[in-house]
């Protein structure tokens, strides 16, 4: 089939990317032809999303210890976006001009990632598009998500609308409990569960040809977090103390943190293969968990109120509670876990159920 997907493709993201390529290369294994569509913006509304970092932050930041440090990340930050929009382009076909559905696509796939979550500070508003008003006869979600937004965030005024756009789909999937009540109370439809591709997609042959050009000869554990988001002097002190005492260089990775060693600008695929090498990794992000898990390695999750919904869902779905962290507590024991067997039993039974679901979907 002629088949689109709709997702965040085009957000300067590593786990956005990922879970995009992961899916595309799914579909294609089953014998589709891919493209991405972009998202139309819906009606802009007063549901605010988290805040941007505050000047007074920024300008604490400027003047800290670390203030040479901090404009090195901050002018590879700006660099790491202008390499997003090559990597968008070579990798998943995703040019700088509007990409819109094609009047012969057979089938749009909604998904993965916070598809469902209208709450974001984002140009698109209340997008019914990602809920499935779409003008094309076959429409089903993947993995969607409403990441912390919930039912009761959505103002009366959109239900009947993006209760009309779930309906217009053939299948619902959802990645997480709160997204599955969210559909279920706005539409009455019971969805089904999937896991991200980052995790369903192997990467197997990206990885090995991403490690030939990396150049890993110092050991490291990896800090995934959103720029300037694990802040708390008593969350830095811990990480830092770990990776002294351990003899591990710091890695900042996807988000600048003045505080780490370094902030390598990977590839995606290379991303992947420094979570596969790294000594262990601490991150507070869906899809650094996801990275660290995929890859066996020690890790601690960073579980706060702004991201409680989606990593405890996701740590409870895959067997790894154990390696919550709640930036208090030791991270020694946490560390020392090395029992991936439930979590690895679970990737390959949902490997086959992603499977079975696309297949029985898109036909």
């Amino acid at each position: 089939m002629k088949v689109s997907i709709l997702s965040m493709q085009r957000v300067y993201n590593y786990g956005s990317f990922l879970q995009a390529y992961g899916l595309k290369k799914m579909l294609e294994s089953l014998g589709h032809q891919v493209k991405f569509i972009d998202i139309l913006p819906g009606e802009n509304q007063e549901i605010n999303g988290e805040a941007e970092t505050s000047v007074f932050v920024k300008i604490k930041n400027m003047l800290s210890s670390n203030a040479v440090k901090h404009i090195i990340f901050k002018l590879k930050t700006d660099e790491l976006g202008r390499l997003f929009v090559k990597w968008h382009d070579e990798e998943l076909g995703v040019t700088e001009e509007k990409m819109l559905l094609d009047s012969d696509c057979e089938a749009v796939v909604i998904g993965s990632d916070e598809v469902f979550n209208c709450s974001s500070s984002c140009w698109w508003g209340v997008s019914t598009q990602l809920y499935g008003d779409i003008p094309c006869s076959k429409v089903i979600s993947y993995a969607a998500s409403c990441g912390f937004f919930t039912y009761e965030d959505l103002p009366e005024k959109y239900r009947g609308a993006v209760k009309k756009a779930l309906e217009h789909q053939s299948a619902i999937s959802v990645r997480d409990d709160n997204t599955f009540s969210f559909v279920k109370k706005v539409s009455g439809i019971e969805a089904s569960y999937n896991l991200d591709p980052v995790l369903m997609y192997r990467f197997d042959a990206e990885v090995e040809q991403a490690e030939k050009h990396m150049n890993l000869n110092e050991d490291y554990m990896i800090v995934y977090a959103y720029r300037n988001r694990i802040s708390d002097k008593s969350e830095i002190k811990a990480i830092k103390d770990y990776a002294r005492k351990h003899n591990l260089k710091l890695y900042c990775v996807g988000g600048a943190l003045s505080w780490c060693d370094k902030f390598p600008l990977w590839t995606p695929f290379e991303v992947l293969a420094g979570f596969k090498n790294a000594a262990c990794v601490v991150t507070d992000t869906f899809h650094g968990t996801i990275m660290a898990a995929k890859y066996n390695r020690p890790f601690v999750s960073l579980v706060r109120e702004s991201n409680a919904n989606k990593l405890n869902d996701l740590l409870g779905r895959l067997e790894l509670m154990e390696h919550k962290w709640d930036g208090k507590s030791s991270i020694e024991e946490k560390m020392k876990i090395k029992s991936f067997s439930g979590f690895n039993a679970v990737v390959e039974r949902e490997r086959k159920n992603t499977e079975d679901y696309l297949k029985s979907n898109l036909i």
